[in-house]
């Protein structure tokens, strides 16, 4: 699945509350590095309540855009 590009939503494990949506490919998902400054002051204000998932994948960038937004 490393070619494919999906969606993903950071959240915290406490409250399962929703604090950012994405779209990437292979582990973008995962890096924390070159976010936001907003993304920043949440994640480092408790990164250990922090979580990531992808919630779909898709054939084309066009279609994660879409979906991401």
């Amino acid at each position: 699945m490393d070619d494919k590009f999906y969606v993903y939503k950071w959240y915290y494990k406490d409250s399962k509350k929703i604090f950012y949506i994405g779209k990437g490919i292979k582990n973008r998902y995962k890096n924390v590095a070159h976010r936001n400054k907003k993304f920043l002051e949440i994640y480092n204000a408790n990164p250990s309540n922090c979580a990531v998932e992808i919630i779909k994948y898709f054939d084309t960038e066009e279609e994660a855009f879409v979906y991401e937004k």
